[in-house]
């Protein structure tokens, strides 16, 4: 599972100034982001957002025995941004993802503005929209994100750390949460991300939370039942995310009809055959993935309504209560049972006239 967390606003500077928000080219161009604390409403950038300078929200969680500040499994947000490595890549992502995919940000008000939540999220078969919209939540909410890798990141760990992220588990989750901050996870993984490059994105914005081996994957239900009740899931997607790029190979070979046969003869297989021809398949993953080209498609964040923790729920009744709010998200932004690619949605809410 990949995670990805924010910090409370206590340990941030705030967000982004309003000529920042409005323009992700001034991230580029100053290489620093202004730290002024605000207190945000709404949700998008260059939208209704009202920003009350001078104002921070409350303290944020403490877990007793800790120190947020010298915790030693993240950098401190103030440390973050006044890194060169963090301001040149966030302001070039975000100038990317607004001056190509006209990118903004829908339900950002859902998140909590201090205190412990987590968004779950939905995994793209490219990947590039996961970071930037993990740096656009930092714009336009003032909490830094970071993200929380699997464990196959960890010859980059000094990287991304500097970047806020933290190649971690559970146990990692459950600090990062006890601490104050928002986490946000995508349950489904690279299962996930590999079925909606599958079937010629017929399956584009499908929800997977099963593994190869059959595996439910609901270790984020786990994570937010142990906070206790009360506690806030988020679900969230990038509408047009999986338009923002066409790779020729995927759509070869499913024209083809080879991602159906290797899937079938795959799960077919003894558990250690199927383990290999999963890693097989999760290569040919990685490698096919750089053979793609960046379509200019509008491309929204959306954060819908939290689910909360009920007295007494069990991980599997809190999963399903997210499952269900997550297709309802899915409903109303895509269309009821909607959940294929579509190129042309995404290149006609970009550019108006060709409707």
């Amino acid at each position: 599972e990949s995670i990805s967390s924010m910090p409370p606003n206590e340990q941030t500077g705030g967000a982004a100034s309003p000529t920042a928000v409005k323009s992700c080219k001034d991230l580029v161009i100053s290489a620093k982001v202004d730290t002024n604390p605000t207190m945000r409403k709404g949700s998008t950038p260059g939208g209704p957002i009202e920003e009350k300078a001078g104002q921070r929200p409350e303290g944020h969680v403490q877990v007793e025995g800790t120190d947020n500040a010298n915790s030693s499994i993240c950098i401190p947000d103030v440390e973050i941004e006044k890194d060169w490595f963090y301001r040149y890549l966030q302001g070039a992502l975000c100038w990317y993802g607004r001056v190509f995919h006209s990118y903004t940000m829908d339900g950002a008000e859902n998140i909590p503005a201090n205190g412990p939540c987590l968004i779950v999220g939905l995994h793209s078969s490219h990947n590039t929209d996961i970071p930037i919209s993990a740096f656009y939540q930092q714009i336009v909410t003032g909490r830094v994100a970071r993200c929380l890798l699997h464990h196959t990141a960890d010859l980059l760990r000094p990287w991304f750390r500097r970047l806020g992220c933290v190649v971690g588990n559970r146990k990692d989750a459950k600090e990062l949460l006890g601490q104050g901050y928002a986490a946000a996870c995508i349950p489904g993984g690279v299962e996930e991300a590999m079925l909606h490059c599958s079937a010629n994105g017929q399956h584009a914005y499908r929800l997977s939370w099963e593994s190869y081996n059959g595996r439910r994957k609901i270790g984020f239900a786990h994570v937010a039942v142990s906070m206790g009740p009360g506690f806030t899931v988020l679900p969230s997607f990038n509408l047009n995310g999986e338009e923002m790029r066409v790779n020729p190979v995927y759509e070869a070979w499913s024209s083809l009809g080879l991602d159906v046969v290797y899937g079938h003869v795959m799960r077919a297989m003894p558990p250690l055959v199927r383990a290999a021809m999963w890693q097989v398949a999760f290569a040919a993953w990685i490698l096919a993935g750089l053979v793609s080209f960046p379509l200019p498609v509008k491309v929204t964040g959306t954060i819908g309504a939290g689910v909360r923790v009920r007295e007494g729920e069990t991980a599997e009744e809190l999963a399903e209560r997210v499952r269900e709010s997550f297709e309802a998200l899915l409903d109303e932004k895509l269309g009821h049972g909607s959940r294929h690619r579509s190129y042309w949605r995404g290149l006609r809410q970009r550019w108006g006239y060709l409707t």
